[in-house]
């Protein structure tokens, strides 16, 4: 399953990266998510730990989330139910605000959660960029100019 979004927000880049890359914070806002922990940190990468529900089932996998701020986050996750998932963040300065690009890249492995994992990530992923622009809105990070 792939999935991409974008839209420009009025709002400083370096403080919407820093909102996305808080991913303790994703269980407070984005809906399915029970946990996420942050395991080790450097400046180029973090190894986190989540948990999202996939209908009456945890799922918890490891990612490793390399940074590059302001401009992008990169999440990789191999392990747990997923054969491949990449969450693709870039955030560019745009003449009124910034771009936010999302890319979204979901293969689970074989088996009989497969399909509810990837129609999980696909309801997921169509309304990632909102949630987070709600977020932005309630954070003030969102100029009414």
């Amino acid at each position: 399953m792939r999935f991409e979004d974008a839209r420009t927000l009025v709002a400083d880049c370096e403080r919407l990266y820093a909102m996305v890359a808080d991913i303790e914070r994703y269980p407070d806002f984005l809906p399915g998510w029970e946990d996420a922990r942050v395991l080790a940190r450097t400046e180029e990468a973090m190894e986190v730990v989540q948990t999202v529900r996939a209908g009456p089932m945890p799922v918890r996998f490891r990612t490793r989330a390399l940074t590059r701020p302001p401009r992008g986050l990169d999440i990789q996750g191999s392990d747990g139910p997923f054969r491949r998932l990449h969450i693709a963040w870039r955030f560019r300065p745009a003449e009124d605000g910034c771009r936010i690009e999302l890319r979204v890249e979901v293969e689970a492995r074989l088996g009989p959660l497969a399909h509810l994992i990837e129609r999980l990530f696909r309801h997921q992923a169509r309304e990632l960029l909102d949630h987070f622009e709600r977020r932005a809105h309630r954070l003030g990070l969102i100029r009414s100019d």
